[in-house]
Parts: structure tokens; sequence; C-alpha cells
């Protein structure tokens, strides 16, 4: 009988064990993904913000597309796609895509609190207090959980941290344009979708 209470007992330590790795994985994972700018980064985003809702020359909306830095070419491939959505609908699927479909199908799905998540957002806010525009701290929140199929616990059931703060941006990117953010953001998941 002892024996039997020894084993359960390693069982339980065991899973403990497994679950407090977990937790650590998902903290490291939040914490390596939360995005890390430039001076320079930070004063180009500053500046594309300001082109949401005037015209600018695609020109120089397309060197910072084509360019080494998420967070720019994100916020202009939303402002490209404001302007002319047959020309840049590929661009916007590139940078808005969420590739956690394959985790999905396996049933991996890292549940993080309420608390876990603001603590990111006060994190973003308290690195880039020189960030002027909120819909950037919307991208840079999508940033940090774009690839980290990260999730919290809603009375409706589970949502994805990526596609809130995805659809918040891009809905206060296209305010005021008749662009529907929900369809949107619906087809770029079903295209993503159907490729993993």
């Amino acid at each position: 009988m002892a024996a039997l209470e020894v084993i359960n007992m390693l069982k339980i330590i065991t899973s403990l064990l497994l679950l407090l790795i977990a937790f650590a994985s998902i903290g490291l994972a939040i914490e390596t993904k939360a995005p890390s700018l430039s001076d320079k980064e930070i004063a180009q985003l500053n500046e594309l913000a300001t082109y949401i809702e005037q015209d600018t020359k695609e020109k120089y909306l397309l060197n910072h597309l084509r360019g080494n830095s998420y967070p720019l070419r994100a916020m202009s491939a939303a402002i490209l796609y404001r302007l002319n959505q047959k020309a840049y609908q590929a661009a916007l699927h590139e940078e808005f895509s969420v590739n956690d479909y394959q985790a999905r199908s396996r049933g991996e799905y890292n549940v993080i609190s309420k608390e876990a998540m603001l603590d990111v957002i006060k994190r973003i806010e308290n690195r880039y207090p020189q960030i002027t525009d909120k819909r950037s701290q919307l991208l840079l929140a999508f940033y940090a959980f774009r690839n980290n199929n990260m999730w919290i616990s809603t009375d409706k059931g589970n949502i994805s941290l990526a596609r809130f703060f995805r659809s918040a941006f891009l809905a206060a990117v296209f305010k005021g344009t008749g662009l529907d953010a929900a369809a949107i953001v619906n087809s770029i998941d079903q295209k993503t979708q159907k490729v993993n």
C-alpha cells in the first residue's frame, strides 16, 4: 500500500512540475515575442500613423512595405490597403495572417489570464512612451501575440489574442472608409487556414 501511495504522489508531483514548466514557457514566449524597436523605427511608426487619414505617396509606403521592420511593414500594408484594396490585398494578408492552425488542430491552446495579457500591454506602453498613436500600440500588441497561439477565456469562450488585437487595429485604421474589418480578417483567416 505504501508503494502505491508513493507512486501516486510521484505522479502528482510530475504533473505539477509539467504544469509549472508549461506556465513558465508561456511567460517566456510572451516576453521573447514582445516587440523590440529602435528609436528610428519608433519615429517612423509615429510618422506612418499620421498618414492613416491623409493622402501620401505610395512610393514612401512601399519602401517600408519592402523593409525589414515588421511593424513598419504591417502599418504600411494596412494604409496601402486602405488606399487600394485590389493592389494590396496580398500584402495585407501576408502581414496580418495568424498561423496557429496546425497547433490548434492538435488541441494546443495557450490560455493565459486577462492579467497576463494586460501585463504585456502595459509593458508595450511603458517601453515605448514616445509612441503617439494608440493604433500603433494595438499593432504592437498584435505583433507580440501573433505567433504565440495565446488565448484568454471569457464567458463566450476562448478568444485569440492575436486576432483580437489585429481586428482592433484594422478596425481603427479602416474607420470612416466603409471597409469591413471583420469581413477582411475573416477572409485572411480563411485563406491562411487553406494554406495550413
